[in-house]
């Protein structure tokens, strides 16, 4: 009887555990890198190894197949021939593949040297020798092992499996641990690029920060610019060198800004050659990454995952706020209905229910623009209560606010507690940003008193626009072109 494909994945990563001796949890999750791709390559071989199909979904070129990674046991350089023989052979012959999809059979560091190596591979390469892992007739029971689809979509199932994104160790903190290299510069390409807020954060632990490019493509999630490791386009940024002494400190305010669900260490080479420590995406084929761009489709079901996508379709190589749609389509939305609000105002009352619920939808809209705008400034990593807190510590907020609230005084009371109130001062940012959040709150819970909350709700979505398109306007000006 055929086996469920977890209990077959389950049954391999057992069979392998033994080559784990010596390792930390980190080296780890490093090596089962190279335990998949044993599993993506004797699968393909298997299955279309002999296909006779005019068109199989994964070319098998002569030499480069997994018996002939078998006949690789026991030589001296069997690590350099798996790269140059087996998987640089299938790439050429498959081009949605990518070489930074795969591991380094020839990495020392990993692998160690000489005999250790030879023996470590060779043993690795006999787990999968093992006749009851033949895939050219097997199909799991309810669901195909990997399924028949193109090389890109076979190696992203193996990927998405438990395997790689397994708990262990080092999974357990939520917080990121600091690169290898803390010697090595940090290269950013998002949110902590120079001009941007959350650089003030770590200004004072920098020495200089010239500009400078990797190789990779720039995607977004949730907001969230991410560099995934690639051998086609480019990401512009900022090579950031810390001040003598300032490196672990520096490091250790990164960590605390960006999340680990998100982000990994990897270790990169720039344009100009110098090596540096860069975020990388962690798990690129979950929670739909979208390539900065609006007008790639957003849906889900339209949306390919980025091996998916034509490789040499061109991809946004700076990332800028006005690459999110929030911050774009988004607040042009709620701007429309403050407009036509205001000429509404001045002629009737009629529809006042509707128009009521338009204006508590565009506010609510608004606020989700801020709570993201607060991730961006002040770290994704913190909780979005404390983010929205925060808010009028912003650089120049404070002007902002001053210019812009226009009723002085005016006070809102909590719906759920009606003894607590909330009320606007201009020469306070802080009080003024709790009247507005407080707003958002009763709309969002009770309170919904159309004639005494209506003017309310507008005046506070037209003040509020107003402070975020303006302090959007001035990171706008300092943002950087393609």
């Amino acid at each position: 009887m055929a086996n469920e494909k977890s209990n077959l994945y389950s049954s391999l990563w057992a069979s392998c555990d033994e080559l784990r001796s010596g390792m930390n949890a980190s080296q780890y999750k490093e090596y089962k890198d190279y335990v998949l791709f044993m599993l993506f390559i004797k699968y393909v071989s298997d299955k279309y190894g002999n296909s006779k199909d005019f068109a199989p979904p994964v070319s098998i070129p002569k030499g480069a197949s997994f018996k002939d990674m078998v006949a690789l046991k026991g030589k001296p350089d069997i690590g350099n021939k798996i790269s140059t023989q087996i998987i640089q052979p299938l790439l050429d012959a498959n081009p949605p593949l990518a070489r930074s999809d795969f591991p380094d059979f020839n990495d020392s560091n990993k692998l160690g040297d000489g005999a250790q190596k030879v023996e470590k591979l060779g043993n690795l390469i006999a787990i999968f020798e093992n006749p009851t892992l033949d895939f050219s007739q097997n199909r799991a029971e309810k669901d195909d092992i990997l399924g028949d689809a193109d090389p890109s979509t076979l190696w992203r199932e193996i990927m998405m499996h438990e395997l790689l994104t397994g708990k262990d160790e080092a999974d357990q903190s939520q917080a990121m641990d600091p690169p290898e290299r803390l010697d090595w510069p940090l290269f950013v390409y998002g949110a902590l690029k120079p001009g941007f807020p959350a650089f003030e954060a770590i200004r004072a632990l920098v020495e200089t920060f010239p500009r400078d490019v990797v190789t990779g493509e720039l995607w977004v999630r949730d907001g969230l610019p991410m560099l995934r490791k690639s051998d086609h386009g480019s990401v512009k940024g900022y090579l950031l060198h810390w001040k003598p002494g300032q490196a672990e400190t520096g490091y250790a305010a990164v960590c605390a800004f960006e999340p680990r669900k998100h982000y990994a260490w990897s270790e990169v080479t720039l344009e100009t050659g110098v090596q540096a420590n860069a975020l990388v995406i962690r798990y690129p084929f979950k929670g739909n990454p979208q390539p900065p761009d609006r007008s790639f489709p957003m849906p889900s079901s339209v949306a390919k995952p980025p091996t998916e996508r034509d490789p040499h379709h061109p991809t946004h190589s700076v990332w800028n706020l006005t690459d999110d749609p929030a911050f774009g389509p988004g607040l042009e939305a709620v701007e429309r209905v403050v407009k036509e609000e205001e000429d509404k105002m001045q002629k009737t009352m009629d529809d006042i229910w509707p128009r009521f619920f338009r204006s508590q939808m565009a506010y609510l809209l608004l606020w989700s623009i801020l709570e993201r705008l607060s991730a961006l400034c002040f770290g994704p990593g913190q909780e979005p209560m404390q983010r929205i807190k925060r808010l009028h510590e912003l650089p120049g907020m404070v002007d902002l606010v001053r210019l812009n609230v226009q009723r002085e005084g005016d006070t809102v009371s909590d719906s759920r507690n009606p003894d607590t109130a909330y009320k606007l001062d201009r020469t306070n940012a802080k009080k003024c940003f709790a009247y507005y959040y407080q707003i958002r709150s009763n709309l969002s819970h009770r309170g919904k008193g159309m004639f005494n909350e209506f003017d309310k709700v507008h005046c506070s979505l037209k003040e509020l626009l107003a402070i975020t398109q303006q302090f959007l306007g001035k990171l706008e000006e300092q943002e950087e072109q393609p």
